[in-house]
């Protein structure tokens, strides 16, 4: 199944200016491409899923065909589309497909840092334990291999501050 990211810009661009219809095709269109921009649809069934007059759907097409002066993307002249075999081909597809995949991926990176920055967070913050003097045996530092290091430098220093006053103690 395949979907196609509607980017807030549309509402500034020159389709924004059509008539609601037209408007009303061209987001049919979008939502009914495929990962290669290919929309596969008669003008009545593209009508029928749109919700518009078979008309409205005549000109509407007519129009993406057509050449725009005032579209942000010089290519082909600005049409959006370009008839195939069996529908249409949305011509700017790709960018947009690729602009969305490249937010998805950013996304994803920032979501996974801020899932990585809160267990951190977790465990810089969690209770810390410390062993009685009248504990028998100490607990084994913590076994994660990313903060052995920090961890055993932490635990010989608790340690220490335990023992050491018995060990000054012992040795006077």
């Amino acid at each position: 199944m395949s979907y196609t990211k509607l980017f807030q810009s549309i509402v500034t661009s020159s389709i924004w200016t059509q008539d609601d219809q037209t408007r009303i095709v061209w987001i049919t269109m979008l939502a009914l491409a495929n990962q290669h921009g290919e929309v596969s649809a008669s003008i009545p069934g593209l009508a029928r899923v749109s919700g518009v007059t078979v008309e409205a759907t005549q000109k509407a097409i007519a129009s993406f065909l057509a050449p725009d002066e005032f579209s942000r993307t010089k290519a082909a002249d600005g049409r959006r589309i370009e008839s195939i075999e069996g529908g249409w081909l949305v011509l700017n597809h790709a960018k947009y497909r690729a602009m969305a995949t490249d937010d998805d991926r950013k996304q994803k990176a920032a979501d996974r840092k801020a899932r990585q920055r809160e267990r951190e967070d977790a465990e810089r913050h969690a209770p810390v334990t410390l062993p009685s003097r009248h504990s028998p045996v100490a607990t084994a530092p913590p076994s994660n291999p990313s903060h052995c290091c920090r961890a055993s430098r932490m635990w010989i220093r608790v340690l220490l501050s335990i023992h050491q006053p018995l060990l000054f103690a012992f040795h006077q």
